[in-house]
């Protein structure tokens, strides 16, 4: 009887036991966490912090890009203007004052494929002055350190036996030398080869941080170039293309060809309308 009870006391023992190491499990998991996995969260927290404060820094830059790139096309768009007001033979080169009166409003100009936002500015009595199109880069954006250099379609439909003016606007970003004034472009559309003459230059010295004397200082860039008379219907139609300016090359992409196209079908509609 004794060895009986010795048993069964030993089975309530283990009983218990198991019980306890039970309750001593669930209460470490919920109440007391592992030291390896409450360091790999602080960790996490800390590189989250990190990816925040860069994304804010990011974010700020990012504005400030969009801020320059929006003052540069006003002023290119400017000095299209001024010159669009001035006479056939010396309108690109001596513009005349701008009027305050012109309104300027975004339009959608559909082409094959595409729409193209274009935008248009009038003169006090309604007439079109210049029509641009949004800037596109040269190159895809790909990589960490895409190229930062962008182009710009405008132009001024024929008035009162002025030819009809197109401008390209090539806005380079943080580039080690500016091209020269005297620099001209070569477009190659399929084999047809023009000459584009800059008209506009404007360039801007960017501002160090610290000590970065041993580092050329870099410039931002905004040139005009004058397209010669017959290259955008040729560019609007062409499935291959490609601009050269001193270091500068690059080919036409089919966002940028469709928006050549677009703007060629709206100043064609424009010197149509009385």
């Amino acid at each position: 009887m004794q060895s009986v009870r010795r048993g069964r006391k030993g089975e309530g023992r283990r009983r218990i036991l198991a019980v306890l190491g039970v309750i001593a499990t669930v209460a470490v998991g919920i109440g007391l966490p592992d030291p390896a996995v409450a360091q790999s969260a602080a960790t996490l927290d800390e590189k989250n912090e990190q990816l925040r404060a860069e994304n804010e820094q990011l974010r700020g830059e990012l504005d400030a890009l969009r801020k320059k790139a929006a003052g540069a096309s006003a002023e290119a768009t400017v000095a299209a203007e001024e010159a669009a007001s001035g006479t056939a033979g010396d309108a690109a080169i001596a513009p005349s004052p701008r009027q305050s009166s012109s309104s300027t409003a975004v339009v959608p100009e559909y082409v094959p494929m595409n729409r193209v936002s274009l935008t248009v500015s009038t003169d006090e009595a309604g007439a079109v002055k210049v029509i641009g199109t949004p800037w596109y880069r040269t190159v895809p954006s790909t990589g960490l350190l895409p190229r930062r250099e962008f182009i710009q379609f405008r132009g001024a439909p024929a008035r009162g036996g002025r030819p009809e003016q197109i401008w390209m606007s090539l806005n380079r970003q943080g580039v080690p030398a500016p091209l020269g004034a005297d620099t001209s472009g070569q477009l190659q559309i399929g084999a047809w080869t023009g000459e584009a003459v800059v008209v506009d230059q404007e360039t801007s010295r960017r501002r160090r941080l610290g000590r970065q004397s041993a580092v050329p200082p870099r410039r931002d860039e905004n040139t005009v170039f004058a397209f010669p008379a017959g290259a955008l219907a040729k560019l609007a139609l062409s499935d291959r293309a490609s601009f050269d300016a001193g270091p500068v090359h690059f080919e036409f992409t089919d966002e940028t060809i469709a928006a050549a196209s677009a703007l060629a079908a709206r100043l064609a509609r424009e010197q149509q309308s009385p």
